[in-house]
């Protein structure tokens, strides 16, 4: 059998999303894959699991990645990949049926050493319903969809194309240019230094504007979540900044990109761990200096300006190169600003028999969720004025018109979760006779999940 996609997967210890994404990947329309298991040793079943998958489907190989470095396992897996492209897959994930037959037949079509589709984010809603919420790639620039590009030459991609596993890629393409991971050990951010390299090397790559890939966001396991992060995050931009000081034909306009996206790493990192107190943990503290010095740098040549990172992330790194004691204050004050206003609006729900969420749309979504791990299930019905939404369901929950929804819960509460159409939506709320009091607007935070 012609193998047109090895699909790489590591592992390690993740029983519990396992078998979720191993149907996904058996069960793909493009069958002439080959499936490359990189375990590190599992010891809660998820090795077993693995065997069990091996022994019914022939096109599963098992790997071992003796060093527990994810940069290893997915070098490994390139090495020993037969397929003409290369796919990855993280086994918290899942895929949709066709990702790799959309992407295989459209890198065949145009002869690309890429191609790539959008993702989509989700968390699990108290245990029976999902929230998902497809990331768009291009959404400030939709022409970049569906056309042959040079990515070299649009170096802004680095920004929301952050992620590797949602496309696939030539395998003569990533050994000819000797595309190799960062073999760190453990999860280190080792997917950033491979995007830089792959959107430094290839000539054609075309992106589609298409959801295929499923993204966990609610893993508490995940790298996302532990304070080593920031510290390993570091190392990562150590070695994409080797490696774009030996490329020797790199711009101010990737430079931007690279400095804009440490920029904002650091912001990410310390409003996660800012949540929990008004300081880092000491390794992550001390880190900060490391940073401060690529800062210093990055402004001393340009390349951190208001031009690009905007004025509130500009005044953030003054201020952090300023004195690190006076950034984590603000910032600590601004996630700790942000969660009070979580806080203020869930409890005015609670004086509420039932709750409308006026809005079926993302922000919507992102309310409900938080109100549910809050604790609180007194959403009566979902209020939305798209004619394709009315009569439908959200998490269990109908979508009704604006109309339909005050005639039949009058006395309910009511948040307005659109921010774009918030006015119409308050003034037809006062027309069909819904209190002022009774009115609250809900605006996303970013850290609703």
């Amino acid at each position: 059998m012609e193998i047109k996609v090895s699909v790489i997967l590591i592992s390690y210890n993740v029983s519990q999303y396992i078998r979720e994404c191993m149907e996904s990947i058996v069960n793909q329309t493009l069958k002439e894959i080959e499936i490359l298991c990189v375990d590190a040793f599992s010891t809660d079943g998820t090795r077993e699991v693995l065997q069990e998958y091996m022994q019914k489907d022939s096109r599963i190989r098992l790997l071992d990645d003796t060093k527990k470095s994810c940069g290893y396992s997915y070098n490994l897996g390139i090495r020993q990949a037969r397929g003409k492209y290369v796919g990855f897959l993280e086994t918290d994930d899942y895929v949709r049926p066709d990702m790799f037959e959309r992407l295989y037949d459209l890198a065949e079509k145009n002869r690309l050493d890429y191609a790539k589709a959008n993702h989509i984010p989700f968390i699990n809603v108290d245990g029976k319903y999902r929230c998902y919420e497809e990331e768009r790639i291009f959404a400030w620039n939709e022409t970049l969809y569906n056309q042959v590009i040079s990515p070299f030459y649009y170096p802004e991609i680095i920004g929301p194309d952050h992620c590797m596993w949602n496309g696939i890629y030539r395998a003569d393409f990533l050994r000819q240019n000797r595309i190799r991971l960062n073999e760190t050990q453990g999860p280190s951010y080792q997917d950033h230094g491979f995007q830089w390299q792959t959107i430094c090397s290839a000539k054609r790559v075309m992106y589609i504007d298409e959801g295929l890939y499923f993204y966990r966001k609610d893993n508490e396991a995940a790298s996302m979540k532990k304070a080593s992060g920031l510290v390993k995050d570091f190392y990562e931009y150590m070695f994409i900044k080797e490696y774009l000081l030996k490329r020797g034909d790199i711009t101010r306009e990737h430079w931007w990109a690279y400095f804009g996206k440490m920029v904002w790493s650091v912001h990410t990192w310390c409003s996660n761990l800012l949540v929990g107190g008004r300081t880092l943990p000491k390794e992550a503290y001390e880190m900060l200096s490391e940073y401060i010095k690529e800062f210093q740098e990055g402004l001393a040549k340009g390349y951190i300006s208001p031009v690009k990172l905007g004025f509130d992330l500009y005044w953030e790194v003054l201020t952090l190169i300023k004195s690190k004691e006076i950034y984590l204050l603000n910032m600590y004050e601004k996630v700790h600003g942000i969660l009070d206003y979580q806080d203020r609006i869930i409890e005015w729900c609670k004086q509420g028999e039932k709750v409308i969420i006026a809005g079926a749309g993302n922000c919507g979504k992102r309310f409900y969720s938080l109100m549910k791990r809050m604790g609180m299930d007194n959403v009566c019905a979902f209020a939305d004025n798209n004619p394709v939404l009315s009569g439908k369901s959200l998490f269990g929950k109908e979508i009704l018109s604006v109309e339909k929804a005050c005639e039949e819960y009058p006395d309910a509460f009511v948040v307005i979760a659109n921010h774009d159409h918030y006015m119409d939506l308050l003034r037809q709320l006062r027309e069909n006779g819904i209190p002022e009091r009774n009115i609250r607007y809900y605006r996303i935070t970013g850290m609703e999940f």
